[in-house]
């Protein structure tokens, strides 16, 4: 219903209770297990890749990446270094997950995003329109960085459609998705070593005052094809704080945990 690779299929893996909280045992617990599944699901019929979502959690994303998962993470809301924090560390030139910033409608980092050299690509994340807990119906309006990474995770499961070597590599996706990305489009100050590169599909758009700014000729696509892959939100008290609710179906008392459970950014919609 939403997203960039809306007709993509996810599997939710629960790492935190219904008070937002978790511990990192559980957290890994759930990593291993998707590592488990993407082990046990690569001979069935249709299957094209992995992509797992946020020192031991560190250890278990890059076993997730050398395992052949690919793992995008929220670079973290308090404005500060992402690379003071976990796991948005893990990202970078050296790291071996994307992590991925927020920026709003003008294509300004958003002043809660972290930043820095550990940030890869920033995407939307502010006022984003989402699905909700509740029913298949319920939407909400959300802004952090747990917005913007999903961008980049639904980017990643499009690109593994369109690409066999792409999906077969992290370190190749991550790399494409660095290349093909806008320069000189994101504004506003960063920690030194932010690149500013904005995630892009890689296809040749024109410019209508949108995010897109540049036209960009690249060997994608698009296709009806639907990816099927496993994906897991992983969630820490520490490192995630900001999560905003904006307005949706459902009344504050019902939306106290979503936030963490379903975003991983260890608070609670307010």
């Amino acid at each position: 219903m939403f997203g960039v690779a809306s007709g993509a299929n996810i599997i939710g893996v629960k790492v935190l209770g219904s008070d937002g909280s978790g511990s990192s045992s559980a957290t890994l617990a759930g990593m291993d297990w998707v590592i488990q599944q993407h082990d046990a699901r690569k001979t069935q019929f249709g299957f094209v890749g992995s992509v797992m979502t946020s020192s031991s959690v560190d250890q278990a994303i890059a076993a997730a990446v050398q395992a052949g998962l690919h793992v995008s993470v929220a670079a973290g809301n308090q404005g500060s270094d992402a690379c003071l924090n976990s796991p948005s560390s893990s990202g970078g030139t050296s790291g071996p997950a994307i992590t991925v910033g927020s920026i709003g409608i003008g294509d300004a980092i958003s002043p809660f995003s972290n930043t820095g050299s550990c940030v890869d690509v920033y995407a939307p994340g502010e006022d984003i329109l989402s699905a909700w807990i509740g029913s298949p119906q319920t939407i909400d309006v959300l802004s952090g960085t747990s917005m913007a990474c999903p961008h980049v995770t639904g980017l990643i499961a499009y690109l593994m459609v369109q690409n066999a070597s792409l999906a077969a590599s992290p370190a190749a996706m991550k790399s494409f998705i660095k290349a093909t990305a806008l320069r000189g489009v994101v504004s506003g100050g960063a920690i030194q070593g932010d690149r500013h590169l904005l995630a892009n599909n890689g296809i040749k758009g024109q410019h209508t005052g949108g995010i897109l700014g540049t036209s960009v000729n690249v060997a994608a696509t698009p296709t009806s094809t639907l990816a099927n892959y496993t994906a897991v939100v992983v969630g820490r008290d520490v490192g995630h704080r900001q999560q905003t609710r904006k307005r949706g179906f459902l009344d504050s008392g019902k939306l106290a945990s979503a936030a963490a459970s379903l975003f991983g950014d260890g608070k609670k919609a307010e």
